[in-house]
Order: structure tokens, then sequence, then C-alpha cells
């Protein structure tokens, strides 16, 4: 259908429309099809970021996250209108992957044609890791958004006759621009894109200076914006600087290497990561970036902004520094989310490029039914890829939400007994409990274990009690809890040492660990697992829940 698409507003037809539309199905149905859920990770902290806005609490800088005004506001709205649990927690992703697809249709089709724009779309939707976030919440599908956006209201604004129109967009461009950055600080290499379209697509340079000025406005705007909620939430107008500066983090992440091979092997890894298919978190699509953008960036005048974004902004987030403590370092976490903002100039490249391939070597009709089984063949290799994404989805936090969904449905909680969990464990997985098991939740934590957790959750700091003894409780930990350590997200804070030498003597009700088939099973007697739950309880004269 989508083959012979007309090319410009005139030959607009009805199979556009009818393109458009499944695309847009499409979208959804592959996201609802196989949803990532519930994480327990980053996602917890935006749940519990927009938990302070809904209860009228104050923020305090827990960690950066909470500085992200483009995904803490949206996260409450949803979970204002539908309530407080993991679905609208995520749907505010699902929102913005549907509307960057549409996006992306609308740059390719004000850049190119139609057709540019729906096979550029469609690579955006079934992208691996793009398809992945959707379905939680992550920051950088909001950051496509709006970057997709800040480009759609440049075009507008350059090719507008009507000033004040131009003016509305050059203006919403610039307040996009930021709140894409708000979401996602990488996403700020879309400049390089931003000075292209100022620069081809003005007319002269009275309207360029317009255009900046307009954009530069918005961006003022997000400023202010972002400023009077955290003046507002946090009693704090750069809250974001200060969360940035003071956010707990973990320095080791931040090594420097001075080994001149291992510094080589570096580079190579970042620059051939997207080469490497089958591991690669945007799977086999990945690897027409470089050959697509430089096809572009050779001969085509038109788009050749879009390969300098492209290829820039790659290299800027693989290399430039973002710490210069013990010399300069570049972004730790480089992978296939950490340039996913690239994947919007990358899919209209793309589009660009099969197209040119099919219609310079084949005649008419076979150029069209190849673009047809070109578009086939996108969906066909990207729809299959592995769920997991080199374990992305297949993380530590994530196997303990899901055991502890297992534990809710299996074991008895006839009992009024309290449950005790860690500070990080109910900030991350409080919300998987149903309210009659919630309101029992406690918190047991050593002395000495710092105390960051008192405003990581609204309600958190009340439900602090000391560890009774066996008979008198539940506790839910990792064998490394119940030897007294901290688990990597538990950020230094343990158990009461003393009182835990009474449970170590517990017989487990429940010994619960997710196995690689995504399954949940009890665990081998024998496992030296740590990614596995234990249910403790005094009384083990009751049936194992599994």
């Amino acid at each position: 259908m989508i083959s012979a698409l007309p090319r410009t507003t005139s030959e607009y037809s009805s199979r556009v429309s009818w393109a458009m539309a499944l695309l847009m199905v499409g979208t959804v149905a592959v996201r609802l099809a196989d949803p990532t859920g519930w994480l327990g990770s980053d996602d917890a902290a935006y749940h519990a970021a927009a938990e302070h806005i809904l209860a009228g609490e104050s923020f305090h800088r827990i960690h950066h996250q909470y500085g992200r005004m483009a995904m803490i506001v949206p996260v409450a709205a949803s979970m204002w209108v539908f309530g407080d649990n993991p679905f609208s927690v995520a749907l505010p992703s699902l929102i913005a992957s549907t509307g960057c697809v549409a996006l992306v249709v609308l740059l390719g089709r004000f850049i190119w044609g139609w057709w540019e724009g729906l096979f550029a779309g469609a690579a955006v939707s079934v992208l691996p890791f793009f398809r992945m976030l959707s379905t939680t919440a992550y920051p950088d599908v909001h950051a496509c958004f709006w970057t997709a956006l800040a480009f759609v209201l440049a075009l507008l604004a350059a090719r507008s006759p009507n000033r004040r129109w131009a003016v509305a967009a050059g203006v919403g461009c610039g307040l996009a621009a930021g709140l894409a950055m708000s979401a996602k600080i990488l996403a700020g290499s879309m400049v390089i894109g931003l000075i292209w379209i100022v620069w081809t697509r003005c007319s002269d340079r009275r309207s360029r200076i317009v255009s900046c000025a307009c954009m530069a406005v918005g961006a003022l705007l997000y400023v202010l914006l972002d400023g009077l909620f955290y003046l507002w939430a946090a009693d704090d107008f750069f809250y974001k600087l200060h969360a940035l500066s003071s956010s707990q983090g973990n320095p080791s992440l931040f090594g420097v290497t001075t080994d001149p091979a291992a510094l080589r092997v570096t580079v190579w890894e970042r620059l051939a990561m997207l080469l490497q298919g089958g591991r690669s978190e945007w799977g086999w699509i990945g690897v027409a970036f470089w050959p697509s953008a430089f096809a572009v960036l050779l001969f085509n005048r038109a788009g050749r902004g879009l390969a300098v974004w492209a290829i820039t902004g790659y290299l800027m987030i693989a290399f430039l520094p973002v710490r210069f403590v013990d010399g300069p370092t570049p972004y730790p976490f480089f992978d296939g989310r950490a340039i996913l903002t690239t994947c919007v100039p990358f899919a209209l490249c793309f589009a660009w490029a099969v197209r040119q391939g099919f219609d310079g070597f084949l005649p008419g009709r076979w150029a069209q039914r190849g673009r047809l089984i070109a578009v086939a063949t996108l969906v066909l290799v990207a729809l299959p890829y592995p769920p997991s994404l080199n374990g992305f989805r297949d993380r530590q936090t994530q196997r303990i939400g899901m055991a502890i969904q297992h534990l809710i449905v299996t074991a008895r909680w006839e009992d009024d007994r309290d449950i005790f969990v860690t500070p990080s464990m109910y900030v991350r997985f409080a919300l998987l409990f149903p309210p009659e098991l919630r309101s029992r939740l406690r918190i047991a934590i050593d002395d000495d274990s710092p105390d960051w957790w008192r405003f990581a959750a609204v309600d958190i700091e009340p439900r602090r009690a000391p560890l009774p003894p066996p008979d008198q409780a539940c506790l839910i930990v990792t064998p490394s809890q119940l030897r007294g350590r901290a688990e990597f997200w538990d950020y230094g804070i343990t158990l009461p040492r003393t009182s835990l030498k009474a449970w170590r003597r517990t017989t487990p009700l429940a010994r619960i660990a997710r196995y690689a088939d995504k399954t949940i099973a009890p665990m081998r007697a024998n496992s030296g697992d740590d990614e596995e739950l234990l249910l403790l309880i005094a009384d083990t004269t009751k049936d194992s829940p599994t």
C-alpha cells in the first residue's frame, strides 16, 4: 500500500490516510503485545517524585531523576487520572512513543515526501530499544518525542508565510527543545539539526535572526517554567542545577583508564556498537546507521543537515566528556539508550537511502514492489528481536519485582503481621502491593545507615520500626540483605545487623527467583544466586506457596 504513496500535498490520497492509520495502530499493538512493565529502577524514582506532587509534599535532592520536570509532570498527571499503579506510570511513555512516530512521519513529509516519512516512522516504531522503552517510565522516549516536535515546529516556523504563526512555532520549538533536554540532557545534540534548519530553510539573514531569537525565547520560557515548577515543588528555583551537582551517585562508574590499548578498544567499541546488530540494543536496524547517514551526507543536499545531526550527535554522546574530575571522562553508560535521540535523523536518512536504492536500480513498478518488500523486511527483522535486550529488561530489580508479585499472589497473608523491607525495596516495589498489604509494610534500618531514605517517598518515614523477632513479623529480603549487606540498589543502607541474627535461623517460607525464560519458579536448594528473594516468617509449618 505504501510503496506508491503520493509525494506532495496535491497528490495526497486516501492511501496515505490508511497507511498512517495502519502505522499508528501497529505502533500501539507491538508495544501492548510485549510491554516492558515495572522495572523498579528509574521508573520508581519518577513515581516517587510524582507522589510528592500529588501529596503536596516538597522535593528533596535524592537523585538527579527528581530534576526531570518533563518526566515527572506527565507521570503525576497520569497517576492523578488513572490512579496509583504501574500502568499509570508507564502510560505517558506509550503516548510519547506513539506521538514521536507520528512526528517523524511529518518530518519525512516536510523534507522529502510521504513515503520517506512513513518508512522512517515505521523504522522508529519497530526499533527494538525504542519499542521496549515505550512501555516503562524511562526518559529516553520522552526526549525523542520532544526532539521530533522541536524539529516539526522549526520547519513550520521556517516555511510559514504568516509571521505570527512563524513566531509562535519558533517559540514552541525552543520550548520543546528545552523539554527534550529536561527529559534527557543528551538530547542537546539536536542543536546541530536546528542550526541546519535555520541556515537552509530561512530565506534571508533577517529571517534567520528572527528564528533564532524566537527559539531563544522559547528556551528561556522553558527555563522559567522549570524554575517556577521547582520553586513550588521544592522551594528552589535552581533545583535542577543543584540536583545534578549534589545527587546521590556512584563515582566508581566514572573510572578513568590511561592504558592506550584499553582506550583504543573503548573507542572502537563505541564507534562499532551499532554494527554488532545481533548484540546491539537497536537490533539489526542499527547496522544501516552509518551507511545511510553517509549516503545522505554525500548525495542529498536537502537532507545533509540530518546526516550531520545523526553522525555528530552520535559522536558527541559517545566521546564528549561529562566529568572532568581525575581527567576528562565520557558518558559511562554508552548503549543503545544513550544515543536513542539520534534514531530520529537516522530513520529519516535510512528512509531516503532505501528509496533511492530501489528507484535508482529498478524500473518503476519493480521499484515500488521493492520498497514494499523493504517495509515488510524492516518489520520482520525488528519484531522477533530478543525482548531482554542484553539484560536491560532482565535486570536484577525487575527479577526482584516479579518475585514479589509472585509472593503477593501465592503466599498466605491471613494474619496481620507487619511486613518488613529495606527502604530501597519499599521505594521500588511498594507500588506492586495491594492496598491491604501495602498498609502493613514497614522498613527496618541499621543505625549507621545514611538517611537519604527519609525523603524518598512521601509516606516512608512513619513506616520505620525496630525489626521484631521472627514470630512477630514477615521479612522480605535477598540473601545479601539477610547477611547484613547492602545490595547495589540499597545505596549503603542495611538492615539492623543485631536483629537479623534471629532471622538467619528461620527457614524461608518462599525462596523464589526469576529464570532466564521469564518464568517465576522455586530456586534450587543449592543455588548460590543472590538475585533471589526470601520470604521469612516464623511459622514454617505452612506449605510453601511455590
